[in-house]
């Protein structure tokens, strides 16, 4: 089964997080103290893999200003105890073959199981069974003599069935029988099928973050009454992680038989282990693993208890130099540290949600672009992987739709927004967003994105050309594939699939972008929207020769404006309409194309000088995402209403990327 969804309540800074699409990799992107790691703490006790972690405390996360009232109103009866995380499963087939074999293939009228859990710490569950069809379906398949199975069919329900059951002689199958349905009886279908088919299936969540680091030396001795106790430490988990992933045993390391194969075993680990890391740490690979066991001394870390110690350190050839292995880098030890536990709970086959808090935080761009690599080539395939950053380098512009953005949206006005709009909120919506939370967005740099080629580079340049359209803004994003797709589906040509949009931000941030190592022009183009004072900046840009000077595109070379951005493309009749359906309800009256009379140039630079001077109700701001969102989400409604004018315009400007194109594949073609 896999989360399709999931809702947070009362936690933290959170009072109700709005529901939280799932996929296979979803990025929760925000800046510091948004709640994002209150949403991944707050999902992970609803079924924790550490079982001693998964209840909620209410003195504790309850929100901290209505905890006394929410305290009193559960101890009078006026409330009960609040659901903290909601999460909604959607059942695979693998899930179903067992229940639909036994129950038919309507036993449920919707295949999810949605599981609740607030600060009672008893989970509860939801499936929506269709007793009817379930209990027709299970007479019919049930595997008893004739004679027998025809009193069934005077049955209406499992209780009748029970009874039925009870006055035939118990020989073993029929016994087996009435079991079951005593159970489905005494529990109901839905709580049977839960308990005897689903809940054995449910993926536990793996939270991760710096607290559950490798310190690179462990007491054995001590390590072992914990493991035999149960009493783990944080940083038990990844040691163990470390030991099954050197394919190291605790007994064996303490009780060697002869020091020669207790040397063998170390060196082979160490081996085994670099393979493993290295693979996906690109920044220094010739580093080696190293183990070593030795009896505590007095002054080594809780050396006076005595015992055995187990020490991990890295060894780097280039400097003749080792370091402990709790000792390097922070960036590294997470990265260590949280491949070793996840090797072990791997091989352990138990069904697993990863929830990993800020990945890679403390790791170097390149380095951040080796742990993406490795969420996709280790984790996707295996499991569900949810992560918060704040880190442009943690983004795969060619995956926006995995992004969700998190924002607090308490501050100076806490007072006056109503308690459910306050507090931690997840934003699908990118137009909803606030420009500070899109901030990483409109930084974004493909080098840290692009995934490594599968062949050689340039083979690479032959069949697959890299295209790249960097533009402004997320809106621009928006507007240009809801037009590619009215243009495609007019017949006319739109944007091509290979073209990968990226947002940069103003022109002043390109030379930052091509210089970057690893990015050229080949296959690369520029649309960017300029006002006059950006005149100087652009000649000095091109006066660098960075890139071919038909790569780059200004949009008032498309759109009947000396100054222009993306809506500049649009009429000016459509752009008002499309605001005010994106802002019905905040607007005192809908705009209309005489009001906007100010002295601006750009269509989007008037609309926000009239707001200005004409404020949106409810202490809104005008946000351009929002509009280029309701179209991006309606296009194919809207698509009646674009102008002529404005087909043309945008189809001139994919005309421009194709013969683009065009001269990559041709160029590349022929090469020797």
């Amino acid at each position: 089964m896999k989360l399709s969804q999931f809702e947070i309540f009362d936690y933290q800074c959170i009072r109700a997080s709005n529901p939280v699409g799932v996929g296979d990799i979803t990025c929760l992107l925000g800046k510091n103290e948004a709640g994002k790691t209150a949403l991944l703490k707050a999902l992970y006790k609803l079924n924790p893999v550490v079982e001693s972690d998964g209840n909620y405390d209410v003195v504790d996360q309850y929100p901290r200003g209505d905890v006394e009232d929410y305290e009193y109103a559960v101890e009078t009866g006026e409330r009960e105890p609040a659901t903290v995380a909601r999460a909604v499963f959607d059942l695979e087939d693998a899930d179903l073959d067992e229940v639909q074999e036994m129950f038919g293939n309507d036993v449920l009228n919707s295949p999810t199981l949605t599981l609740s859990k607030g600060y009672d710490n008893n989970r509860n569950f939801f499936l929506d069974v269709n007793q009817d069809a379930a209990f027709k379906a299970f007479v019919k398949n049930v595997d008893v003599p004739s004679e027998i199975k025809s009193s069934f069919y005077e049955c209406f329900n499992f209780g009748d069935l029970l009874e039925t059951l009870q006055r035939q002689p118990q020989h073993a199958a029929l016994a087996e029988l009435t079991h079951v349905v005593r159970q489905v009886h005494e529990q109901g279908l839905d709580r049977y099928l839960y308990l005897a088919y689903l809940r054995p299936r449910l993926p536990r969540f793996l939270y991760f973050d710096d607290y559950y680091q490798l310190k690179g030396y462990e007491n054995l001795d001590a390590l072992k009454q914990r493991v035999e106790s149960g009493d783990l430490q944080p940083s038990d988990h990844a040691m163990l992680g470390l030991l099954h992933l050197a394919r190291l045993e605790v007994d064996q390391l303490l009780n060697p038989r002869r020091t020669q194969l207790l040397i063998n075993k170390l060196e082979g680990a160490g081996m085994n282990i670099g393979k493993r890391i290295f693979k996906y740490w690109s920044q220094n690979k010739t580093l080696q693993v190293k183990f070593d066991v030795r009896p505590a001394n007095p002054e080594d870390p809780g050396g006076s208890e005595g015992g055995t110690y187990i020490w991990a350190s890295v060894f780097d050839p280039y400097h003749s130099h080792s370091t402990l292995l709790g000792s390097r880098s922070r960036g590294f030890v997470w990265f260590f540290s949280f491949l070793a536990w996840y090797s072990q709970l791997r091989n352990d086959k138990r069904p697993l949600i990863l929830l990993l808090d800020e990945p890679g935080q403390s790791l170097h761009g390149r380095a951040q672009n080796d742990l993406l690599r490795f969420f996709e080539e280790e984790l996707l395939s295996q499991h569900q992987l949810v992560y918060t950053t704040h880190s442009p380098y943690m983004i795969n512009p060619k995956r926006l739709d995995r992004v969700r953005i998190v924002e607090d949206r308490t501050g100076e006005d806490l007072m006056e927004l109503p308690r459910e709009q306050q507090g931690t909120k997840v934003i699908a919506n990118l137009a909803d967003a606030s420009a500070e939370a899109l901030l990483p967005l409109d930084g974004m740099e493909s080098e840290a994105m692009e995934p490594e080629p599968a062949v050689e580079p340039e083979i690479l340049e032959v069949v697959v050309p890299v295209k790249q359209l960097l533009v402004e803004d997320v809106a621009d994003l928006l507007y240009l594939r809801a037009m590619s797709n009215i243009l495609a589906a007019a017949g006319l040509r739109g944007l091509g699939n290979d073209w990968v949009v990226i947002p940069i931000g103003g022109i002043e941030n390109i030379p930052t972008y091509l210089t970057q190592d690893g990015n050229s022009d080949e296959g690369l183009a520029i649309l960017i929207g300029t006002r006059s004072h950006d005149e100087e900046l652009l000649k000095a840009f091109q006066a660098k020769q960075l890139i071919e000077p038909n790569r780059l595109k200004i949009l008032s070379d498309f759109a009947a404006s000396q100054e222009a951005a993306m809506e500049d493309l649009f009429d000016v009749v459509f752009y008002t309409n499309l605001v005010n359906a994106a802002y019905r309800g905040y607007l005192s009256q809908p705009i209309s194309p005489p009001n906007l009379n100010s002295p601006s140039v750009r269509l989007r630079d008037r609309v926000t000088d009239y707001l200005n001077d004409h404020p949106l109700q409810g202490g809104l701001s005008f946000n351009h995402r929002r509009p280029a969102r309701l179209f991006a989400e309606n296009s194919g409604r809207l698509a009646n209403e674009i102008s002529p004018q404005t087909r043309e315009r945008f189809r001139n400007l994919f005309t421009w990327l194709s013969d683009l194109e065009s001269a990559t594949v041709a160029r590349s073609s022929s090469l020797p």
